[in-house]
Order: structure tokens, then sequence, then C-alpha cells
């Protein structure tokens, strides 16, 4: 008797769509993974602790590169420094007299002016290091904006004030230290009045976000009013620490609730696939962003944290996915709440949300902090072609076993819903000796439908990577 059964292939090199109808093709979760240029799965860095000494125990709530240096800001607004030489000893550069801590209550946000100074907002006057002794006030002379966000542009670093919200301020260009900040250096975003969020600049544009708006100033030839307005739009910023800088234009979460990518002119909205998730959290003000470049990926990458989720672009796949953390409590967002790449180490490093740890990404770790790194997918519903009913002979995954040394049994695990009902148990399928081969998985699941979803969970340390699966079926009468 002929051989009947046909391979149908489930597919894995898909982002999210959490917009979609639950009971759709589309994807619903994908936890934990890097998707390589061909579709494999892989699971993605995993967190482990740096083990820094000297920092105390106030968490790091903000850091940035600077020369030989990772500058801190912690949450008893102490500002500290790792040195290249020393990556891993904390050095302050506050002490317990006001003048050497971030004043406000806000977000640290850094900028550079091509001295040697790093400036530092933070909600009230900006705190200013130049690479030597403690940290000491800004601003000497004129206004002192009470800033939650500073950048630098032409010569000059610029500032919000929440004293003033509708205005934003600038240095004096001839006061090369930039203590000085004329009471008139200001102008008015008046082509909205709302409310200034964020001061934000590329290398040759301010970009100043309102609640409802975005307006574009460019670099003039007036010495006293040195900045042109260029264009606006009629697009807001609902948190004021989302957008991020790519290459040249930004990304941020606008007030309609969409990450939106643009350059003042042209809008894309990239986040159609997560719009129903993002319009039903209760609060959003709190998002943070960043970008992430590691091994072949680009990725920018927005937290939610009062909603406890982050998402994660990739952008070479124009496709969204998620992150998380695997506690005994089940999954909760990632133990982090500050980022910085430190181009010496070609890290990323992490402030954690409780203590005074940091962390960073590595490449070669399969766990965070030592927990379990559980990489998961959930496809939407697949009628293989057809609505007919079929059978399910086996559920057949190809992996390609790494070379970490497990700790356990590795096993990939599988499970199924067929025809709108709930899940199956898991088919926990044993891999073997870690190497560098490909290996067939069986799942011998079974069952009749005419549309199944899928499930595949991998959490072991041996860095496997799934590079596709396919169910085995046998059509039936309709």
């Amino acid at each position: 008797m002929a051989d009947t059964t046909r391979i149908s292939p489930v597919p894995i090199s898909g982002g999210e769509n959490l917009s979609a109808d639950p009971a759709t093709q589309a994807t619903t979760l994908v936890a934990n993974t890097s998707i390589g240029p061909a579709g494999e799965n892989s699971q993605r860095a995993g967190l482990v602790d740096t083990v820094v000494t000297g920092l105390g125990t106030s968490p790091v709530i903000g850091s940035w590169p600077w020369l030989g240096y990772l500058v801190l800001v912690t949450a008893d607004r102490k500002v500290w420094a790792l040195s290249e030489g020393a990556p891993t000893t904390a050095v302050a550069l506050s002490d317990a007299t006001a003048a050497t801590q971030l004043p406000g209550t806000a977000r640290p946000v850094f900028s550079e002016d091509g001295l040697p100074r790093l400036v530092i907002a933070g909600g009230g006057a900006p705190l200013q290091w130049t690479g030597a002794g403690l940290c000491s006030p800004l601003v000497t002379s004129g206004h002192t904006p009470a800033a939650t966000h500073i950048a630098y542009l032409g010569d000059r670093l610029l500032a919000n004030d929440l004293s003033n919200p509708t205005q934003w301020y600038w240095s004096d260009p001839f006061d090369a230290a930039h203590g000085s900040w004329p009471d008139l250096n200001f102008d008015t975003a008046d082509a909205s009045p709302d409310p200034i969020v964020g001061v934000y600049s590329t290398i040759r544009e301010a970009y100043v976000f309102g609640e409802k708006s975005l307006q574009v100033y460019s670099v003039g030839s007036d010495p006293l009013n040195p900045f042109d307005f260029a264009v606006a739009q009629a697009i807001g910023c609902a948190a004021p620490y989302s957008p991020v800088n790519a290459d040249g234009a930004w990304l941020w979460l606008d007030d309609r609730r969409r990450i939106v990518l643009s350059d003042g002119r042209q809008l894309e909205d990239i986040s159609a696939d997560l719009a129903k998730v993002l319009r039903g959290f209760s609060t959003v003000s709190d998002c943070w962003s960043f970008r992430e470049d590691i091994e072949q990926q680009t990725y920018y990458v927005f937290r939610f944290p009062t909603a406890g989720r982050e998402f994660v672009y990739d952008t070479p796949e124009k496709m969204w996915m998620e992150r998380d953390y695997y506690a005994d409590t089940g999954r909760v967002p990632l133990p982090y709440q500050s980022h910085a790449y430190w181009p010496a180490f070609g890290s990323h490093y992490f402030g954690s949300t409780t203590t005074g740890a940091v962390y960073k990404w590595d490449t070669d770790t399969r766990t965070d902090l030592g927990q379990p790194l559980v990489m998961e997918r959930v496809t939407g519903w697949l009628d293989h072609g057809s609505n007919a009913r079929k059978r399910s002979v086996r559920v057949r995954a190809r992996l390609r076993r790494g070379t970490g040394t497990p700790t356990t049994e590795e096993l990939f695990e599988v499970r199924v819903a067929d025809d709108g009902g709930p899940w199956g148990e898991w088919e926990q399928v044993p891999l073997g000796v870690s190497g560098e081969n490909e290996q067939i998985a069986d799942a011998y699941i079974g069952g009749v439908f005419r549309q199944r979803r899928y499930n595949f969970r991998y959490s072991g340390t041996a860095g496997t990577a799934l590079l596709a699966v396919e169910d085995h079926l046998q059509d039936l009468d309709s």
C-alpha cells in the first residue's frame, strides 16, 4: 500500500502579530529568540553579573560610555565610574555634598560637548564631570534650566526646562565650558502650544518632542538666534525616554501609542503588529528604549516597566519579538532598568532593578543570572493548505546542536492545540550529546484535526538552534 503521508512545513521564521484575531494564522509569541538570516531560531544572549565592587546597594538607573569610562548614576543620585583598566571596580564621582550629586528625580540623560566634559540632566540643574575629581554643577551664570533632557548641537548644549515647559534653552557658544546660559538664549516651540517632553539632537538637527508635536530645528547663521525652524509634525511623544536614534532618524512611542520612525519629514508606523497591546496598556509614559547591535543583528528595544513587557524590533526582518525572565512564579520582566553599550568591551551593560549590580549580555551564556533562558514560539492556527481533516503522524524538528556543556539532560519540548481546543501535554524529546551536528527531533503527538496550533520551547545550555519544523500528515475524508 502506498504511503499517503505528506510533509507540511510549520513556519518558524516570522515575528509576533499581537493585533490579529487569535483565530488566524498569526504567530502570537516569539520570546527570547534570535532569528538568523536563514530563519533559524536560537536563544538570545544570556544575562550575567559583572560582579562590580565599590558601588553600594543603590540600583543603577542610568549609564553612558565616555572616554575610557562607563559612567553610572544610581537611584540615590550619586555618580560613579568604571574604567577600562578596572571595569569591575566603581569609583565615586559624588560625595555627601549635594553639589556633586544629580539634582532632580527624573531618569538620567547624558550628553557630550566635544571637550573633556560629560553633562547629565535628571530633572534639575545639569551636572558635569570633566574626567577627573568629582562632579560639579554645569551652569554658573544666567538661566539654570530644570532639565530632564540635554543634547549638543552647533557648539551649544541644549536643554528643556520643567519650569518653562514650552521653551528650550542653549548655552553661550562663546563659553567653551558651557557654564553660561544667558537669560535670552531660548526659543519657544510655538508651532504647537503643547509642553516639551524631551530635547534630542543628531549631528545636524535638534528634535524638540512635545506631547502632541515634533518640531525640528537646524543650525543657522545668526549667533544670537542660532537655530532655524525647519519642519514640524503633528505627532507627539507619549514617553519622554522612548526616542532612540536610528541612524539619523528617530524611533519613539507617539501620542497615538504607535512606535514610529521619522526624521521629522517622513513617517512610518512600525508597530501595527503590536497596536492592540500597546493601546491596552494602562501606563506607557515610563517606556524607555535603546539600540542593540549584537552579533549579526540590530535591534531596537522598547521596555514598558509598568506593563511588564519588553518588545524587540528586528531591523533587517522588520518584525517584533519579546523578552522576559524565568522566575519560580513564572515569566516576568528582565531585572534591569538602564542600558549602555561599552565599545571598549563590545558588550551591552545593564543596571539591576533592585540592587547595585551591573549586568551584561554574554553571547556564550544560555542562562539569565543562573536561571533558565526559555526560548519559545507559539504559532497561529495552521490548516496546512486544506480545511479538511488530517491525521498527524509526527511533528519533526530539525535542530543544530551547540557546543555548550549541559548540566542536565537537554530536551526540546512540543505541544499542540487542535481545532480551537486547549493545549495538550508537552511532548519532551531528548536531544542527547552536544556537538556541532544537525539532529532530528520527532514528537509523536498524533491527533486528527482541521487546524492546529504549535508551541515550541527550549531552555537548555548547549546553544541549540531550531532550523526547521514540519508536520507529517495523512489527509482524511472531509
